[in-house]
């Protein structure tokens, strides 16, 4: 744990009465804080013949002991609920706080089929998952976006949902909006940097228009001065137009402030170590 106050890192003892009330060691498994609860949920391991394993289990962490020692154990799900995965989107939802969302993720490392893009809802007082079927209303004037003519109804008429993709980011916004950004296609094998925005009231997909938002840019340069006796060097500040927006990548970051999303880094070619904001509450949605 990173204490915030002191910015120093201690570690915690998690206990579990049996091992198999703890989870097993993993990657691309997903967490959500409920309360004193830390709900982790799938991921993947590859074992020691080099086979992946995709996991579709669910643990909580109890949190609300002490600061000595905090206690795992496993949900016991009561229906069946979707294959395991790694790499989902796994946020709370806006409308219940006591349900989760999933979304996507990837079951085959190797195979174009293992890229997924259904839709459950998980019920953390009944313990049970519910499948949500997604669609897309091309003719519909009910946006999560402040202005219908925010729908990029050319391509939309060509994409009518999200391609299956794994490793993307899911942010919250207002009431009832899911901004998802970016992800990887084994299918198409290509990075995304797309932007959807579900309505969760009627579970519609809508594709926004996005733009670049042209901004003063201020850039360091360095400027090399010969005197009599040294050399000194001097920063110049430049102001510059420049357009953003991000390069299509998977592994990046984001979070909601405020009525904006931030988004950072991620893996893409030529990618440097950007940081970028997006302006949903725009007439238009932008970058910067």
């Amino acid at each position: 744990m990173l204490d915030l106050s002191t910015l120093t890192w201690f570690h915690i003892p998690c206990l579990a009465k049996t091992e198999e009330e703890r989870p097993c060691p993993r990657v691309g498994h997903r967490a959500i804080l409920l309360n004193d609860q830390l709900w982790v949920y799938g991921g993947t391991f590859v074992d020691d013949i080099g086979t992946y394993h995709y996991l579709d289990d669910l643990y909580v962490l109890d949190m609300n002991s002490n600061h000595f020692s905090w206690t795992w154990r496993k949900v016991h799900i009561k229906n069946q609920g979707p294959v395991g995965r790694h790499s989902p989107i796994f946020i709370q939802h806006p409308l219940n706080k006591n349900q989760f969302i999933l979304y996507g993720g990837n079951n085959s490392v190797n195979e174009p089929e293992g890229d997924l893009d259904d839709f459950f809802i998980f019920d953390t007082l009944s313990l049970t998952w519910k499948t949500i079927y997604c669609y897309s209303d091309h003719n519909s004037q009910q946006v999560s976006l402040p202005n219908p003519d925010d729908i990029d109804k050319d391509n939309q008429q060509k994409e009518i949902r999200p391609k299956p993709r794994w490793c993307a980011t899911g942010d919250l916004l207002g009431a009832s909006s899911l901004v998802l950004l970016g992800g990887y296609s084994i299918n198409k094998d290509h990075q995304m940097n797309e932007i959807w925005v579900m309505d969760l009231y009627q579970y519609k997909w809508f594709l926004p228009k996005v733009r670049r938002r042209k901004v003063q840019l201020h850039t360091l340069e360095t400027k090399k001065i010969e005197d009599k006796s040294t050399k000194t060097q001097e920063m110049l500040q430049n102001h510059k137009l420049k357009c953003f927006y991000p390069s299509s990548g998977v592994f990046h970051t984001s979070c909601h402030y405020e009525d904006k999303i931030i988004v950072y880094g991620g893996t893409a070619k030529n990618l440097p170590n950007k940081l970028y904001m997006l302006y949903p509450c725009h007439s238009c949605p932008s970058f910067e």
